[in-house]
């Protein structure tokens, strides 16, 4: 097993998807990637490292062509603290993320579309309770439907 737990491919524009699942792959005990404006690299990356790289501590992935995270980032990065994000394509962010107890959050000029961009680049507890509100609308909303 690998005793490597901190990476730096800042600005490689020859890193690609691959290279970052060999990389989760291969270092099972990486606590620290930086591979921001690694621009080859997709959320595909994110999948890999949300499956293979449990102890991650903190991740910066500025200015790359991250279009999604995965729905199982918040149950499966448990350690994760540091999430470096702004500059990508990501949309929509899953519900899973107000899981996570982040010490410094950043997803800003991301065309972000749920939650709203407002309540997103607030952070996760701000998207948790977005969440908990849109789902007491939602019930509220169907009750209402039920009597009328």
């Amino acid at each position: 097993m690998s005793t490597v737990t901190d990476i730096s491919l800042y600005n490689c524009s020859i890193i690609t998807d691959e290279i970052i699942i060999f990389i989760a792959q291969h270092f099972p005990n990486l606590t620290h990637l930086e591979i921001g404006w690694c621009s080859k690299l997709t959320g595909v990356s994110i999948e890999a490292l949300v499956k293979h790289s449990p102890q991650l501590e903190a991740l910066y992935a500025q200015y790359c062509n991250i279009e999604h995270l995965p729905e199982d980032i918040g149950v499966r990065l448990k350690h994760l603290k540091h999430l470096d994000l702004p500059n990508n394509k990501i949309r929509i962010f899953p519900q899973s993320i107000a899981l996570l107890q982040l010490d410094y959050f950043s997803c800003i000029n991301n065309p972000i579309q749920q939650p709203p961009y407002g309540i997103a680049v607030e952070g996760p507890r701000s998207m948790l309770q977005f969440w908990e509100q849109a789902n007491k609308g939602s019930i509220i909303s169907n009750v209402q439907k039920a009597v009328l």
